[in-house]
């Protein structure tokens, strides 16, 4: 049987490789924000039809944002997002500070539960809590639940089991 030798790529080869798929990322992104915007404009032309009750005229729900969700399976914030790109006075530019706050907002947000995961790994600090303390806390939780009769009636048991 032949024995397979694996082709082995030039690491420029594999370079340039890396190099256009990052390219391709940021044009998908600028594509992304293109659409985004495009989506904040039908959504205000939307909201001003529904407005202007061609919604009511055929029996749906005049209230925008209720026959939008009707329609569209996204959640509201991010619709509210597109139309105030939309309204920006250079949409292009809003979509990409929009994308370089989220940017900021992940990391941000990353650090936390980084740091979140790296407090909780640390091992607890082990105070020792005296025995007759604890004892004592117990009972003045379950005393204060007493009334008079009750609290009489334990204290009689106590002085019976431990004092004879």
């Amino acid at each position: 049987m032949a024995e397979v030798v694996p082709i082995r790529r030039y690491l420029t080869d594999i370079a340039n490789g890396v190099a256009s798929k990052f390219s391709k990322i940021d044009h998908a992104n600028e594509k992304a924000n293109s659409i985004r915007v495009s989506i904040g404009f039908d959504l205000i032309e939307l909201q001003e039809r529904v407005a202007a009750g061609e919604a009511r005229e055929r029996g749906e729900p005049e209230d925008f944002w209720v026959w939008i969700k009707l329609r569209v399976n996204r959640s509201l914030q991010d619709m509210r997002k597109c139309i105030a790109l939309a309204k920006a006075d250079d949409p292009e530019a809003a979509a990409e500070q929009e994308r370089e706050d989220n940017r900021e907002h992940q990391q941000k947000s990353r650090a936390r539960k980084a740091a979140s995961r790296a407090d909780s790994q640390r091992p607890a600090e082990v105070v020792k809590i005296d025995p007759v303390e604890r004892a004592i806390d117990n009972l003045h939780k379950t005393i204060n639940g007493f009334t008079r009769d009750e609290r009489d009636r334990f204290f009689a048991r106590l002085r019976e089991e431990f004092l004879c």
